[in-house]
């Protein structure tokens, strides 16, 4: 009896150790499963922060791309207002160089037309003057008065006379002929001097 109970007490202690040992194993392979894990872990960890840092790169890249499209948007417009405007402006220079010589002609054209039409207004004037000095010659004809002097003559015009060059103690003296036809005025300066007797008064001394 004894004997079969040792025996049977070996063959639990041999169970027993059996388990104790599966179980040891496999707390061993746990351990190792999460050593694989955690090494897994640390290398995504490691992937993640790099693609963080391109994908943040890439954003602010992105960013300043898009800045200098908004300001080459800007400097294009500003570029296109530019051009329009110096269009505009070329296009009047043109036509102020293309109308400029024509107002010029038509403002000589128009000097000439007036200054034909004050030769024309003139030579008018002059003929109705002349005319109406013939109307006023031919009624003072037929009236029996005499002709007026010219208009040269008809004004006071005062002459130097030398009648009195070699009259004893006198100087030169300026005289007036004023009124008499230009004939008897110079009728008058022909006559020679001589030397006055006190005693004779000559015409040509009176005034």
């Amino acid at each position: 009896m004894l004997q079969k109970q040792l025996a049977e007490h070996d063959e639990l202690l041999k169970r027993e150790n059996l388990t104790m040992a599966k179980h040891n194993k496999e707390g061993a392979g746990d351990n190792a499963v999460t050593e694989e894990i955690k090494l897994k872990l640390e290398e995504l960890q490691e992937s993640t922060e790099v693609k963080t840092r391109e994908a943040n790169e890439n954003l602010e890249k992105y960013c300043s791309l898009i800045v200098k499209y908004h300001k080459l948007e800007e400097a294009n417009e500003m570029l296109k207002t530019q051009v329009s405007l110096l269009s505009t402006q070329l296009k009047e220079r043109a036509r102020d160089a293309v109308s400029t010589p024509l107002l010029n002609s038509e403002k000589s054209s128009t000097e000439k037309s007036k200054h034909s039409v004050k030769d024309r207004r003139s030579d008018d004037d002059t003929t109705k003057l002349s005319s109406k000095r013939q109307r006023c010659e031919d009624s003072r004809k037929e009236n029996g008065e005499p002709r007026s002097p010219a208009p040269e003559t008809s004004l006071k015009k005062k002459r130097k006379c030398d009648i009195s060059q070699n009259l004893q103690g006198r100087d030169n003296t300026d005289c007036e002929l004023d009124g008499l036809p230009e004939i008897v005025q110079k009728g008058f300066a022909d006559i020679p001097s001589v030397k006055v007797s006190p005693y004779i008064l000559r015409r040509t001394t009176l005034h």
